[in-house]
């Protein structure tokens, strides 16, 4: 549960022994691993501000049409400040 770089090829073939993963170039990765990661996240202000630069960055550079439709309605209905497009771009730029 450490290195997970491979994780996202599980959703992508469920059956494949883990052995067999592979790593993808443009995905998003737990750098610290599960544990730290649910550490973090019982804390808000602290995962707002640890992910959402991570998400701009996936939506300015990374993200298809019909993810940034989803993020935006999303959004929208959350009323969160710090996740509307203008603040994405800037965290994505501060954040390079």
């Amino acid at each position: 549960m450490y290195n997970l770089s491979r994780h996202s090829d599980h959703h992508a073939s469920a059956t494949t022994p883990f052995w067999e993963l592979k790593a993808h170039p443009n995905v998003m990765e737990l750098k610290y691993g599960y544990i730290a990661h649910m550490m973090l996240a019982m804390i808000p202000p602290l995962w707002h501000q640890y992910t959402a630069p991570k998400l701009a960055f996936w939506d300015l550079h990374l993200a298809s049409e019909a993810e940034l439709e989803l993020a935006k309605q999303s959004n929208k209905s959350s009323g969160k400040h710090f996740m509307n497009q203008n603040a994405s771009a800037q965290l994505a730029e501060e954040n390079k």
